[in-house]
C-alpha cells in the first residue's frame, strides 16, 4: 500500500494512530499527538479513524489585583507571631506580592529578640524572586524587600 503526507494510520507495533507527515524511500515520518517518530512503511496500515488531536499546554489564568489589594500587599506585620506563624505568612504575601506584580513589599518583623527577624532574612535569602532586601535606615523593625 503506498501512503501519502496527511494520512492516517495505524503504527502496527504500537498500535497507535498517527499521521503521516513525510515518506523517504521505505521510512515515513508519522505525528502521534504530541510527538513525532519514524518508522518503516511496512509497519503501517491505513486508518478511516481520526487520530487524537495534539495536546495544547494548560493555560494559568493568573488572579487579577484590585487597587485596594495590590495596597494591602505592600507590607506585612508579623507582630506577635511565632517563628513558625511568621514565615508562613511571609511565603503566602510574598507569593501574593509576586503575582501582584509588586516591586516591593515591606516586611515589619518589629525589634525583640531578633528570632524573627533572623528567620526572615533566612528565609528571604532562599528566595530568587527576591532580588535584594535591606534593614530601614529610620525603622530598624522594618525591612523592604524587592522583588523581581
Amino acid at each position: 500500500m503506498s501512503f501519502k503526507a496527511g494520512d492516517v494510520v495505524r503504527i502496527r507495533s504500537l498500535g497507535k494512530l498517527g499521521r503521516v507527515t513525510a515518506i523517504r524511500g521505505k521510512r515515513a515520518k508519522i505525528q502521534l499527538e504530541n510527538m513525532g517518530i519514524e518508522c518503516a512503511l511496512s509497519n503501517l496500515e491505513a486508518s478511516q479513524e481520526t487520530p487524537p488531536a495534539k495536546k495544547t499546554a494548560p493555560t494559568v489564568q493568573l488572579p487579577q489585583f484590585s487597587p485596594q489589594q495590590r495596597k494591602s500587599l505592600q507590607s506585612l506585620d508579623l507582630h506577635g507571631l511565632t517563628t513558625n506563624e511568621a514565615i508562613a505568612a511571609l511565603d503566602q504575601h510574598l507569593n501574593q506580592a509576586i503575582l501582584a506584580g509588586l516591586d516591593r513589599t515591606d516586611i515589619v518583623h518589629g525589634l525583640g529578640s531578633g528570632r524573627v527577624r533572623d528567620a526572615v532574612y533566612a528565609r528571604l535569602s532562599a528566595i530568587p524572586a527576591v532580588r535584594k532586601f535591606e534593614l530601614d535606615m529610620f525603622n530598624p523593625g522594618v525591612t523592604h524587600v524587592f522583588l523581581g
